[in-house]
């Protein structure tokens, strides 16, 4: 059984591509993502749908599609993953 990489183990990766990797292997474009409450304050809208990961910045779509919010590794709650 898969189990997602804790968030320890992404921050303390200083690797960039291995963080990116980690997120990649258990998370497929599509999926449904929550932004932790204490990032992006002034966004009302915490759940976002994950489009791709880069260089540690996560891609992230409204579910209308009409915009997007770029976010670090850390600032997704993977608890409710």
């Amino acid at each position: 059984m898969y189990r997602m990489p804790d968030l320890n183990e992404m921050k303390q990766s200083g690797d960039r591509q291995l963080a990116e990797r980690l997120v990649l292997n258990y998370i497929t474009p599509g999926t449904r993502l929550r932004l932790c409450e204490d990032v992006c304050q002034q966004v009302e809208e915490r759940n976002w749908i994950f489009v791709k990961v880069k260089d540690k910045t996560i891609f992230l779509i409204h579910e209308t599609g009409a915009y997007g919010i770029l976010v670090n590794i850390e600032d997704i709650d993977w608890t409710v993953f």
